[in-house]
Protein backbone atom coordinates (compact mmCIF):
# COMPACT_ATOMS: atom_id res chain seq x y z
CA UNK A 1 0.00 0.00 0.00
CA UNK A 2 2.69 2.28 0.55
CA UNK A 3 4.96 1.48 -2.46
CA UNK A 4 1.31 2.51 -4.24
CA UNK A 5 0.59 5.68 -2.16
CA UNK A 6 4.43 6.74 -2.95
CA UNK A 7 3.98 5.90 -7.06
CA UNK A 8 0.69 8.22 -6.98
CA UNK A 9 2.95 11.19 -5.39
CA UNK A 10 5.51 10.87 -7.83
CA UNK A 11 3.43 10.58 -10.97
CA UNK A 12 1.54 13.83 -9.32
CA UNK A 13 4.80 15.56 -8.47
CA UNK A 14 6.33 14.57 -12.06
CA UNK A 15 3.18 16.05 -13.82
CA UNK A 16 3.05 18.83 -11.86
CA UNK A 17 6.31 19.52 -12.58
CA UNK A 18 6.52 18.52 -16.54
CA UNK A 19 2.92 20.91 -16.82
CA UNK A 20 5.50 24.25 -15.85
CA UNK A 21 8.55 23.48 -18.26
CA UNK A 22 9.11 26.44 -20.48
CA UNK A 23 7.22 27.83 -23.04
CA UNK A 24 8.86 29.17 -26.26
CA UNK A 25 10.60 29.00 -29.49
CA UNK A 26 12.38 26.31 -30.33
CA UNK A 27 13.14 27.35 -33.96
CA UNK A 28 14.30 29.72 -36.27
CA UNK A 29 13.43 29.79 -39.88
CA UNK A 30 16.13 31.46 -42.77
CA UNK A 31 14.19 32.38 -45.80
CA UNK A 32 16.43 32.84 -48.73
CA UNK A 33 14.32 35.01 -51.58
CA UNK A 34 16.86 35.68 -53.55
CA UNK A 35 17.27 33.80 -57.33
CA UNK A 36 20.46 32.23 -56.36
CA UNK A 37 22.07 29.56 -53.43
CA UNK A 38 23.10 30.99 -50.53
CA UNK A 39 25.93 29.65 -47.66
CA UNK A 40 24.46 30.71 -43.91
CA UNK A 41 26.76 30.21 -40.56
CA UNK A 42 25.24 30.06 -37.78
CA UNK A 43 27.11 32.18 -34.60
CA UNK A 44 26.90 32.40 -31.16
CA UNK A 45 29.25 35.73 -30.22
CA UNK A 46 27.32 35.79 -26.79
CA UNK A 47 27.48 39.26 -24.69
CA UNK A 48 30.83 40.78 -26.42
CA UNK A 49 31.54 42.13 -29.52
CA UNK A 50 32.11 40.01 -32.43
CA UNK A 51 34.01 40.34 -35.50
CA UNK A 52 32.11 39.65 -38.67
CA UNK A 53 34.36 36.93 -39.87
CA UNK A 54 33.48 33.47 -41.00
CA UNK A 55 34.31 31.10 -38.18
CA UNK A 56 36.88 28.45 -39.33
CA UNK A 57 35.69 24.68 -38.37
CA UNK A 58 31.90 25.32 -38.23
CA UNK A 59 31.41 25.53 -42.17
CA UNK A 60 27.78 26.73 -43.73
CA UNK A 61 24.88 25.37 -44.52
CA UNK A 62 23.47 25.44 -48.15
CA UNK A 63 20.09 26.98 -48.64
CA UNK A 64 18.53 26.71 -52.17
CA UNK A 65 16.76 29.77 -53.99
CA UNK A 66 13.15 30.15 -52.67
CA UNK A 67 13.94 27.87 -49.68
CA UNK A 68 13.95 27.96 -46.45
CA UNK A 69 16.39 26.31 -43.88
CA UNK A 70 14.84 25.56 -40.27
CA UNK A 71 17.31 26.07 -37.18
CA UNK A 72 16.38 24.57 -34.16
CA UNK A 73 17.95 25.36 -30.49
CA UNK A 74 19.85 22.69 -29.17
CA UNK A 75 20.08 24.18 -25.78
CA UNK A 76 20.76 21.09 -22.67
CA UNK A 77 18.13 21.10 -19.83
CA UNK A 78 18.44 24.18 -18.98
CA UNK A 79 17.17 26.36 -21.31
CA UNK A 80 14.84 23.45 -22.60
CA UNK A 81 15.43 23.71 -26.06
CA UNK A 82 14.03 27.10 -26.42
CA UNK A 83 15.63 30.25 -28.35
CA UNK A 84 14.06 32.34 -25.70
CA UNK A 85 17.18 30.34 -23.07
CA UNK A 86 19.62 31.18 -25.02
CA UNK A 87 18.85 34.74 -25.11
CA UNK A 88 18.89 35.36 -21.09
CA UNK A 89 22.30 34.71 -21.35
CA UNK A 90 23.24 36.23 -24.27
CA UNK A 91 22.80 39.24 -26.22
CA UNK A 92 22.27 38.41 -29.63
CA UNK A 93 22.76 35.37 -32.84
CA UNK A 94 24.39 36.15 -35.49
CA UNK A 95 23.90 35.04 -39.47
CA UNK A 96 26.16 35.33 -42.26
CA UNK A 97 25.04 35.34 -45.46
CA UNK A 98 27.55 34.45 -48.53
CA UNK A 99 27.44 33.15 -51.64
CA UNK A 100 26.88 29.41 -52.07
CA UNK A 101 28.92 28.98 -55.43
CA UNK A 102 31.57 31.18 -53.86
CA UNK A 103 31.97 29.29 -50.60
CA UNK A 104 31.63 26.12 -52.27
CA UNK A 105 35.07 27.21 -54.32
CA UNK A 106 36.95 27.43 -51.20
CA UNK A 107 34.83 25.55 -48.43
CA UNK A 108 38.29 23.02 -48.31
CA UNK A 109 40.58 25.50 -48.57
CA UNK A 110 42.22 27.16 -45.43
CA UNK A 111 40.25 29.63 -43.36
CA UNK A 112 42.35 32.82 -44.26
CA UNK A 113 41.70 31.82 -47.96
CA UNK A 114 38.01 31.68 -47.01
CA UNK A 115 37.67 34.60 -45.09
CA UNK A 116 40.01 36.88 -48.20
CA UNK A 117 37.84 35.46 -51.03
CA UNK A 118 34.13 34.81 -49.97
CA UNK A 119 32.47 38.01 -49.58
CA UNK A 120 30.18 37.91 -47.03
CA UNK A 121 26.64 39.21 -48.93
CA UNK A 122 25.15 40.31 -45.05
CA UNK A 123 25.24 40.11 -41.50
CA UNK A 124 22.03 39.09 -39.29
CA UNK A 125 23.23 40.46 -36.01
CA UNK A 126 19.86 39.71 -33.67
CA UNK A 127 18.25 40.07 -30.44
CA UNK A 128 15.37 38.01 -28.78
CA UNK A 129 13.52 41.66 -29.59
CA UNK A 130 14.47 41.49 -33.16
CA UNK A 131 13.61 37.64 -33.50
CA UNK A 132 10.15 38.78 -32.15
CA UNK A 133 9.24 41.48 -34.13
CA UNK A 134 10.45 39.42 -37.38
CA UNK A 135 8.18 36.39 -36.36
CA UNK A 136 11.23 34.30 -35.48
CA UNK A 137 11.89 34.77 -39.69
CA UNK A 138 15.31 35.48 -40.96
CA UNK A 139 14.69 37.26 -44.65
CA UNK A 140 17.25 37.10 -47.32
CA UNK A 141 17.40 39.51 -49.32
CA UNK A 142 15.94 42.21 -46.01
CA UNK A 143 13.25 43.67 -46.26
CA UNK A 144 13.73 46.12 -44.36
Amino acid sequence: MKRIRNFVLFFVAFTLLYACRREGHSDITIVNHSDRSISVQEQYPGNAEFAVLFQCGNGATRILPDSQLIISNEDGPHGLGVWEGYFKRNKYLQFLIMDCDTYWEYHSKPCDIIRKCVPILHVYRLTLEDLERMDWKVVYPPVE
